[in-house]
């Protein structure tokens, strides 16, 4: 279904390993029944945000005191990370989504893959699920083929959004992946961004849109 040429119509500085294993990754679509125009466009829809363009392998986390303070306003104690990306993964990513204190599970389970899974909890719901060691060997969502299993079970989840028609389904997608509550009423974080990648997804693939609702 996917071809070189497809992924750099939407994505023209994409990675050369992100594009092999997409191309190459038929099987592992099929077993994860991402086999309609429709399912594909939201996966790479979410795909291509989340890596921003199929660029990023892991979350840098090499931020400046300016940046950190936009990101977790919240969080004043993390500025003094600025410039040390495991600091700061471990100071405000500890102590939530299973990463435990005092330890370097902040840095270990940041964002990675395809969708930037993030979290020792979801690490471990992947290889309990994939049976690839996404948390005995975090490191292991660096390899794109095995990023693209991890995407493509996380993306299973919100089938019956991808295949409602119109804004409302993309909406809930991206809402599943981002705050992981399809049902949010909240706009989901780079809406317009993620707008933007359906389409070209969509327009790459010759793919026809339902009408957009008035939801945005």
């Amino acid at each position: 279904m996917l071809t070189a040429e497809i992924i750099r119509k939407i994505a023209p500085k994409a990675r050369q390993d992100y594009i092999d294993a997409l191309v190459t990754g038929g099987d592992i679509f099929a077993q994860y029944a991402i086999n309609t125009p429709e399912r594909m466009a939201h996966f790479l829809t979410q795909a291509a945000h989340e890596t921003g363009g199929f660029t990023v392998v892991r979350e840098n986390m090499n931020y400046s005191a300016k940046r950190i303070r936009e990101v977790w306003p919240t969080r004043p104690e993390a500025v003094r990370f600025a410039g040390d990306p495991k600091g700061l993964a471990n100071c405000v990513y500890n102590g939530r989504m299973g990463n435990r204190k005092g330890s370097d599970d902040g840095w270990l389970f940041r964002g990675g893959g395809l969708l930037q899974t993030t979290g020792r909890d979801n690490y471990e719901r992947l290889e309990e699920e994939t049976g690839v060691p996404f948390a005995s060997k975090p490191a292991t969502i660096e390899h794109a083929p095995s990023s693209l299993i991890a995407a493509c079970w996380e993306i299973t989840k919100f089938f019956q959004y991808c295949d409602m028609p119109g804004d409302r389904g993309l909406r809930a997608v991206c809402n599943g992946i981002n705050r992981g509550n399809p049902a949010s009423s909240q706009l989901p974080i780079g809406w317009s961004d993620r707008q933007l990648w359906f389409q070209k997804c969509l327009n790459a693939m010759a793919v026809c849109p339902a009408p957009m609702d008035d939801t945005s």
